[in-house]
């Protein structure tokens, strides 16, 4: 299994295409119908590009699919109808954030191609890939994958049951994203009253390791802020799948909604800021009138 397809080459897909390339695979990629983000990163890791979703499924192997979670089902479809066309059955491999049922309803479209199926999360971010970064798998063709990557990546084995990495993947995203959350609103409120840097004074001396992970997620919601409320609705999709009530995760969606919303504002330009910092983002939130209770 040396040639390698990924769908798509954003941040996470872009960065384990290097290392895949850098341990010798070959690795394909179509960038039609995305950004032009998206096709540089491509170009700049040389992988090759393939004019549409069916070149690459005929001459891969393997296909990841490593999109924002919204497309995730969509994906599918078009690789079993591509699939189909072509009479190639590639290993299928879904590294999305989605619940354990989006999940098993994307490996019975897969299934009905012939191809085999693994489930698979990225715990970390592109920016840990070679530090800190691990590959969580499960499903019966999971055991293939890690003679496929274990030279090159962290990777675990949860068991052969569809679903579980991704289970693993919501508990542990709707933690950072309810950290995250939480911070926004308590952070909003101390702005408003006069008192921000003093509470961020505080948190540097009681809780460091929490300030510094807050510095490290916020800045990246907005760039992500849509997906983050996808990926917190599968998470309350998934709560409620175990028949349990999703309080603080609908609410967790709720602000980050709000927050997705103020971002997207096309007035605003503090999105292309690299060095935004997360006192910026507290007081653009308050100067938008984010938690307004008039909202």
């Amino acid at each position: 299994m040396n040639t390698i397809g990924i769908f798509s080459t954003g941040e996470m897909g872009g960065v384990f295409g290097k290392n895949l390339i850098q341990n010798g695979y070959n690795v394909l990629t179509c960038v039609s119908g995305r950004s032009e983000r998206t096709r540089s990163t491509a170009l700049a890791i040389e992988i090759h590009l393939r004019d549409n979703v069916e070149d690459v499924i005929r001459d891969s192997e393997v296909i990841f699919s490593i999109l924002p979670p919204e497309n995730a089902l969509d994906f599918a479809k078009v690789f079993s109808e591509a699939a189909i066309k072509t009479g190639k059955k590639p290993l299928y491999v879904d590294c999305n954030s989605i619940s354990p049922a989006t999940v098993q309803d994307i490996a019975i479209i897969v299934n009905r191609t012939g191809s085999c199926f693994v489930d698979a999360v990225f715990i970390g971010s592109a920016d840990q890939f070679d530090t800190k970064t691990i590959l969580y798998i499960s499903g019966d063709e999971g055991k293939t994958l890690i003679q496929l990557l274990k030279a090159s990546m962290k990777i675990t084995y949860l068991g052969d049951t569809i679903g579980d990495a991704s289970a693993l993947k919501m508990s542990f995203g709707g933690f950072n994203k309810g950290l995250s959350a939480l911070f926004i609103e308590i952070a909003c409120a101390s702005e408003s009253s006069g008192y921000l840097d003093e509470l961020i004074t505080l948190f540097e001396e009681f809780y460091p390791e929490t300030l510094n992970t807050l510095r490290r997620l916020l800045p990246s919601y907005l760039l992500h802020a849509k997906r983050r409320v996808y990926e917190i609705g599968e998470l309350v999709k998934f709560l409620r799948q175990l028949g349990l009530n999703p309080a603080i995760s609908y609410s967790v969606k709720s602000i980050l909604q709000s927050f997705s919303e103020i971002i997207e504002e096309k007035h605003n330009d503090i999105g292309q800021d690299k060095n935004v910092t997360i006192e910026n983002i507290i007081q653009f939130c308050v100067s938008k009138k984010m938690l307004s209770s008039n909202k």
